[in-house]
């Protein structure tokens, strides 16, 4: 039998839960981006994760339409929980959400993320909207309006200036375990648990100045359990008088989904938290052992081996590092990694040599399958160019350069004044095996490689790939 702390249980457990929601639900890390994405909902609309992962509200909407949701997510990063309505059009009509956005603290109670979820309240509004449109008739048959309150999931309210209820649709009747007739004998606060007759009083006032509001709280059964619900209120004018009108959801299981969600993610980033530091001292711990087998071997061939193979796994520990401090997963900042891509090979081969390294590097991102082929590609010519440019203790230069060029494409320039690649060796020969490689791996990430050379003159080195953004 698996134990509740059991990971796979864990991930069943939680798997079951996003399966059984007909709502959306989400996950942002700290600069908005989506790191999850579940629910029955995106399967629905026709869509698939892939569409949302590595993706902020900008990206996926465009900039007009995203503003309503980067201004809530910046409230939740704040640490605030944000409940907020949007719409968009399609098909001919207008959808209407709901969206709640509750910050993801770590240990120490700073937000590192926001867990979401995305309610479709199109019914509603379209039912409002009904009732609106249909103001005259209703007014006249009481018996069409109850048809239509009575066939709504939700439960239904009409409120008198007095808070006493003066209507009830069968719905909330189940909801609470009263009858109508019940209900039409209580005021507001005879149900609800959290405010008292005075806020209740303040919040209606509230309402029918501004004409809606929209929030939680807590109800009391007949029996004396109590429940989580969503009030929808909206101010109502008739000859009558002024009234309010509400919609009530039972958000009771939304609540308990809501806090398993949140554990599992707390659950998960702590997991993630402990991989990453393991997997950052393994590549740390791999270099110092290098490093200590060079300060011990005295053939000069196994120490530019082991130098070699050094370079390597610093491209691998500063691509992983840059990943993580960049808190995303699909893009990665170039101008960082290269720079400590080179500082790094160049601490390699720090002893013995007087030959500088240099940067001019452009703010460029790249998808992450194009940032590793391309931190290999660099580590070899580094390396390269370290052991075999220079005559052992004579100065030398290396140049890094980064720029964006035409059509979303970026240049990667790795120039050296050294003594150059000897004239008897080309790139298309099977001597030139390295240069070869090079070659293959621009291709690989749909880029190319060109390199020009002459004996005394130094080397270039010049790689063209696909940026991002």
């Amino acid at each position: 039998m698996h134990r509740e702390s059991d990971p796979d249980n864990r991930e069943r457990r939680f798997q079951s839960i996003m399966d059984s929601m007909q709502d959306i639900v989400f996950s942002l890390d700290a600069r908005g981006r989506h790191t999850g994405v579940y629910g029955s909902w995106v399967a629905r609309m026709g869509l698939t994760p892939e569409h949302f992962l590595g993706r902020t509200s900008r990206e996926i909407l465009g900039p007009e339409a995203a503003q309503v949701h980067e201004e809530a997510t910046a409230r939740a990063l704040t640490g605030d929980f944000v409940v907020y309505d949007w719409s968009v059009p399609a098909g001919g009509r207008t959808l209407h959400y709901q969206t709640s956005l509750s910050p993801i603290r770590n240990e120490a109670g700073e937000v590192e993320g926001i867990v979401g979820i995305g309610r479709d309240l199109t019914e509603r509004y379209e039912t409002m909207e009904a009732l609106r449109s249909r103001e005259e008739e209703l007014r006249a048959s009481s018996d069409y309006l109850r048809t239509v309150l009575d066939t709504t999931a939700d439960g239904f309210w009409v409120v008198d200036p007095d808070r006493r209820i003066t209507e009830a649709n069968r719905a909330y009747c189940r909801m609470s375990g009263y009858t109508r007739e019940e209900l039409q004998d209580l005021r507001i606060n005879d149900l609800d648990t959290v405010e008292d007759p005075s806020e209740t009083a303040a919040r209606m006032e509230r309402i029918l100045r501004t004409g809606a509001d929209l929030f939680e709280t807590r109800h009391r059964r007949k029996d004396g359990s109590v429940f989580d619900v969503e009030i929808s209120a909206s101010r109502y004018d008739d000859p009558a008088g002024t009234r309010m009108v509400c919609f009530c959801r039972d958000i009771t299981e939304r609540k308990r989904n809501q806090e398993e969600l949140r554990r599992q993610l707390e659950d998960k980033i702590l997991l993630l938290r402990e991989t990453h530091h393991r997997i950052k001292n393994s590549f740390l711990a791999a270099e110092s052992l290098l490093g200590l087998q060079v300060s011990r071997t005295t053939n000069p061939e196994a120490v530019e081996m082991l130098k070699g193979a050094q370079a390597r796994i610093a491209a691998l520990r500063v691509l992983y590092q840059r990943i993580l401090e960049a808190n995303q997963y699909r893009r990665v900042s170039l101008r960082p990694y290269m720079e400590n891509l080179g500082t790094s090979i160049r601490s390699a081969y720090a002893a013995g040599t007087a030959v500088s390294l240099e940067f001019d590097l452009e703010d460029l991102e790249a998808d992450s399958d194009v940032a590793f082929p391309l931190g290999s590609m660099t580590a070899e010519i580094l390396t390269n160019s370290f052991k075999h440019a220079f005559p052992p203790g004579s100065p030398g230069r290396i140049r890094v350069s980064l720029r964006r060029a035409p059509g979303g494409r970026g240049i990667l320039r790795l120039a050296d004044d050294g003594r150059g690649i000897p004239g008897d060796l080309q790139v298309g020969e099977a001597k030139s095996f390295g240069l070869a490689l090079l070659r293959m791996m621009s291709e690989q990430i749909g880029g190319s490689f060109r390199v020009e050379s002459a004996p005394g003159r130094g080397t270039v080195c010049e790689i063209e790939f696909p940026a991002a953004g």
